[in-house]
C-alpha cells in the first residue's frame, strides 16, 4: 500500500529491477558496433553507476501529475475543465472507473573521462486504474483529489526485456488525497 501524497515510481518496481535494466543496458553498450577499446573501457567503469542515476532519476518522479494530465482526454471530465474556467471556486467531481495506459521513454546519457556513450532509451509502461475518486477543478487544473483508491503498476523495458518481467498493481488508497500547489495540474491544453 502506497502512503498519501506523491507516488513515486520506486514504490512500483523495485531496486533488483533498475539493477537488472543496469546491467542489461551496461551489457548493450559494450556491445554496440560503434563502442571502440576506450568506449568499452568506460562502459565497464560507469557500469555500476547506471543503476544508481536510473534509481535517482527514475524513482523519485511523481507518477500521478503525469496520470492525471491524461484525465482532460476525457469528454466528461474535458467538459467539467472547461465549465471550471469561469469559476471562482474548485468543482468537484467523482470519477467512476477510469483505467489508464501510459508509456514515457526516458533517456539515460552516460559520460566520464572525455567521452560520451551513445544515449540509452528505456520505455516506463505506466497502468493505474482509479476508483471512486473525487477531483476538485479549478480554472482548467486539477488542484486536489480525494476518496477512492488507485491500482498502480509499471514496468521498465529496455529493447524487448522488461522490469520487472510483470505487472503487479500496488494499492494507494486516496482518502483525504492531496492538494496540488497553483495552479495545479493542467487538465486542458494551453495555447
Amino acid at each position: 500500500m502506497i502512503e498519501p501524497g506523491q507516488i513515486e515510481l520506486a514504490a512500483l518496481i523495485p531496486p533488483e529491477a533498475f539493477d537488472a535494466a543496469a546491467q542489461q543496458a551496461q551489457a548493450d553498450m559494450a556491445d554496440s558496433e560503434d563502442s571502440g577499446r576506450l568506449k568499452r573501457a568506460m562502459t565497464s567503469l560507469v557500469g555500476p553507476r547506471i543503476a544508481a542515476a536510473m534509481s535517482a532519476k527514475l524513482g523519485q518522479m511523481d507518477l500521478l501529475p503525469l496520470f492525471i494530465q491524461g484525465w482532460g482526454k476525457s469528454p466528461a471530465i474535458e467538459a467539467e475543465a472547461k465549465a471550471s474556467e469561469t469559476s471562482t471556486e474548485p468543482r468537484f467531481i467523482r470519477l467512476g472507473k477510469l483505467e489508464q495506459d501510459l508509456d514515457l521513454y526516458p533517456i539515460l546519457g552516460i559520460s566520464g573521462f572525455g567521452l560520451t556513450a551513445n544515449p540509452i532509451q528505456f520505455t516506463l509502461t505506466l497502468k493505474a486504474e482509479f476508483e471512486a475518486i473525487e477531483v476538485g477543478v479549478n480554472n482548467g487544473y486539477v488542484v486536489q483529489i480525494g476518496g477512492g483508491l488507485c491500482r498502480l503498476a509499471a514496468v521498465l523495458k529496455l529493447g524487448q526485456l522488461t522490469f520487472p518481467s510483470g505487472f503487479d498493481p500496488v494499492e494507494w488508497q486516496v482518502g483525504k488525497g492531496r492538494k496540488f500547489e497553483k495552479p495545479g495540474v493542467a487538465l486542458l491544453s494551453r495555447s
